[in-house]
């Protein structure tokens, strides 16, 4: 599907041969149908962050098991709470 993803969106997503560098990204759960140009704004809606179990960017593993392994996703979270409720406050609303 990485040349129909590529020619779809009009990207250059690299090389496939032995010793490049891997993008993957592995699902829970196969979208039924064929992937094709028709089909792929379907298949794209149907992805959800949920689904995602494994994701390889130029060979290095940043998701395994649907976790982050770059970051640490209670840091971010707690993160990303304070920075909404310090946008409500500016905006004059309750968080």
């Amino acid at each position: 599907g990485w040349d129909l993803a590529a020619a779809t969106l009009d990207r250059n997503f690299g090389r496939w041969s032995p010793g490049a560098p891997a993008d993957l990204v592995v699902l829970a759960e196969a979208i039924p149908g064929e992937l094709t140009p028709v089909s792929l704004p379907a298949h794209f809606a149907r992805a959800s962050a949920r689904q995602v179990r494994h994701v390889v960017i130029a060979g290095k593993t940043v998701v395994k098991d649907g976790a982050l392994t770059t970051v640490d996703q209670g840091s971010v979270r707690a993160e990303a709470r304070s920075a909404a409720a310090s946008a409500w406050r500016r905006a004059g609303k309750k968080a």
